[in-house]
């Protein structure tokens, strides 16, 4: 049956409507945590077949599987800042995104995840020796290393610049972009642990850490980027 001339009015205004780009920006989310998790799908088979000995080998394996957590998020945050109506973009511009930021995000991880596993495996040391004090010390550091990982990363995917320009530009604006990183971990830890709602995680959480990061940060890109 053909479509009146009003219905299809209908249409195209239903097209522009808020209503219709939420729906947009939730698909286009959806899609681009899959990919997130698809590429680092090796970590949750690393969980389920992996029974190190102790605690310390535990913390090296882990490391060792999270090499590819950065540059994925790199390509993840750069998917997020594509407007809503172009859902169909998402996979195509996920693995250009992924391709580009790859070394850069890889060498800033690698950095960042030598520091977070070395940390954690003193913290079980001052554990054993029963000096709590210094193993919370540990614990903060491993945190503040991440989220600066975490802000560099982001950095580096959208300068799209050499590894040594990001480090410069990222330690002037440090202060201003570790906001954004940090509400880009709370938001994913706290998805990671809040039991049934781990469900929301699987779906779009990772996507709206990414989402809460660039938002967060769009004032310091701005002015980056203009200079």
């Amino acid at each position: 049956m053909k479509q009146t001339k009003n219905e299809k009015q209908k249409d195209v205004e239903f097209l522009e409507t808020p209503l219709k780009r939420g729906i947009d920006k939730v698909y286009q989310m959806i899609l681009a945590n899959g990919l997130f998790i698809l590429f680092n799908l090796h970590i949750l088979l690393g969980f389920i077949f992996i029974e190190p000995g102790n605690i310390v080998l535990f913390y090296i394996i882990l490391g060792l599987l999270s090499f590819n957590i950065f540059p994925s998020y790199a390509a993840l945050t750069k998917v997020m800042k594509l407007p809503a109506s172009e859902d169909q973009k998402v996979m195509k511009e996920y693995f250009n995104a992924y391709k580009k930021s790859f070394a850069g995000a890889f060498f800033l991880g690698t950095i960042g995840i030598f520091i977070m596993v070395n940390t954690m495996m003193l913290n079980v040391f001052f554990l054993t020796q029963g000096n709590t004090g210094l193993s919370q010390v540990l614990q903060g550091l491993f945190v503040v290393v991440f989220v600066v990982t975490l802000a560099l990363v982001y950095l580096h995917g959208d300068l799209e610049e050499t590894f040594g320009k990001t480090i410069k530009t990222g330690f002037k604006n440090l202060i201003y972009l570790l906001p954004g990183a940090a509400a880009s971990m709370l938001i994913s830890v706290i998805g990671l642990m809040a039991g049934g709602v781990f469900r929301m995680m699987l779906i779009i959480g990772f996507s709206l850490g990414a989402l809460a990061q660039i938002k967060l940060s769009k004032k310091v890109m701005s002015r980056i980027n203009q200079k």
